[in-house]
């Protein structure tokens, strides 16, 4: 009987990158994949920690993945396993920690199995754990900038039309809230070849749109022999992309790494979606300064408007963080009035979290729960409301639409600029992973109704 690996991942594009290559790596070995609420013999939960909520989860999952087999070997890895292994290692219900840099070899360790299940361990160096670290001293800790990732993936993953490629881990700045460079390292690229190769690998196994994805995306390139910038890194994916992937999306770029030539590519381009995601994180500059970030409110709202001229129906993100050491009532309205002013589409909201071994957990006047609880309803009525504006000016406008999976007398969908919608057709008529374009004909609280019509449909051939 094959061994059943059962997986849960938590957090960001990259984590779940990681966990395809892992899911592929147990696919190799004979081994066979369950729903993470299904009986496993063993459960990987890939964690995040940039929030305390998210090492909460973490710990709820590890607990639920025991109950549902007691006999199963329940192995952590990702960020929270790598900031703090001391932590996991002390719940009964773990038998493994391993650190993101652990995570090549994990599967080589798990299976096949053929001891009782060891006992916690940490494979992560104890001078990683709850430290304050530059750029520097990361690169003592993380001493190796070499690239390491699968080359070849054999399946797509069966719940995921939109496979994402990290093509790029770590980062290098030093903002005084992230726990990120402890938890991943300094900046690595991966290669422009290797990157090539992942999306016909991708492509051959019917993948029709891509994500492209790292810790800090607008560094791709940076590291390399020659150094190279990301939007000269892109054109040059671009250039040599393989024709049987119809659409390319990027994840987040920081603001200060968007660049003209960057814009121009988003707005001319037919495969990269007219979507782009772009950290605010506070708009006042004095928390900004606080928080370390690179730019200033007024750099950011020339990047969005630029954006917003280039990509006149296109989704444009932000993150906004709230309540920030130092963050007064003052801060937030003055910053609301500069986020109500500009152009975006939608806003992924979260409060501060103070993370052990930052700047920002030390920092005088921490801001009260419940104060962080009324300013983030705040923005989050206000990303409500932007959010049916963009799907409501997409009515009677074609788009082109990518099948995502079925549902009860349809299908879910996606647009190129990153509107969720369905449609209702014949079963047999379109299967997850087809291309069509069609109108919108009426925009909903979550989305849009998609109208197939005589669409000419676009499957992998």
């Amino acid at each position: 009987m094959s061994t059943r690996v059962a997986f849960q991942t938590l957090g960001c594009r990259v984590n779940q990158a990681d966990t395809i290559a892992l899911e592929d790596e147990v696919r190799s070995r004979d081994g066979q994949l369950v729903h993470h609420k299904d009986v496993a013999d063993i459960y990987v939960v890939n964690t995040c920690t940039v929030t305390h909520g998210a090492d909460a989860d973490a710990r709820k999952m590890v607990r639920r993945a025991k109950r549902l087999n007691p006999d199963a070997q329940v192995v952590v890895t990702g960020c929270y396993a790598q900031v703090a292994p001391e932590a996991l290692m002390a719940l009964p219900e773990v038998d493994l920690v391993v650190g993101n840099e652990g995570k090549q070899t994990l599967i080589d360790k798990l299976m096949p199995r053929t001891a009782p299940a060891p006992e916690a361990e940490a494979e992560v160096g104890a001078q990683q754990r709850g430290l304050r670290l530059s750029p520097r001293r990361m690169d003592r800790l993380w001493p190796s900038r070499v690239r390491k990732g699968k080359a070849h993936i054999t399946a797509l993953p069966e719940t995921r039309t939109r496979p994402f490629i990290k093509v790029q881990d770590g980062c290098d700045y030093s903002c005084a809230f992230c726990i990120i460079p402890q938890a991943r390292g300094i900046s690595r690229s991966f290669s422009l070849e290797y990157v090539q190769r992942q999306l016909s690998n991708y492509a051959a196994l019917g993948a029709r749109e891509v994500v492209l994805t790292g810790i800090h995306l607008g560094h791709w390139g940076k590291d390399l022999t020659p150094r190279v910038a990301f939007d000269e890194m892109l054109s040059r994916l671009l250039e040599g992309l393989d024709p049987r992937i119809a659409r390319l999306r990027l994840g987040s770029v920081e603001p200060n790494e968007v660049t003209p030539r960057l814009i121009a590519l988003l707005r001319d381009h037919p495969t990269l979606c007219p979507h782009l995601h772009v950290p605010l994180q506070s708009a006042d500059n004095e928390v900004l300064r606080r928080m370390r970030r690179l730019y200033t409110v007024e750099q950011y709202e020339q990047v969005i408007l630029s954006l917003r001229q280039a990509l006149p129906t296109g989704a444009i993100g932000a993150d906004v963080m709230v309540g920030h050491p130092g963050e007064t009532d003052q801060h937030f309205e003055r910053g609301l009035r500069v986020i109500d002013g500009l152009p975006w589409t939608y806003l992924h909201v979260f409060p501060f979290s103070p993370r052990r071994g930052t700047a920002s957990s030390t920092m005088d006047d921490q801001v009260h729960p419940s104060v962080k609880t009324e300013r983030m309803r705040a923005l989050i009525r206000r990303s409500d409301v932007r959010r049916h504006l963009h799907y409501r000016s997409q009515v009677g406008l074609e788009r082109q639409w990518l099948v995502l999976q079925s549902k009860q007398q349809g299908y879910k969908v996606l647009s190129d600029n990153y509107v969720p919608g369905v449609v209702y057709c014949p079963a047999d008529k379109l299967h997850p992973g087809d291309l069509f374009n069609a109108k919108v004909s009426v925009a909903t609280s979550s989305g849009a109704e998609v109208q197939l019509g005589s669409s000419e449909v676009s499957g992998y051939e």
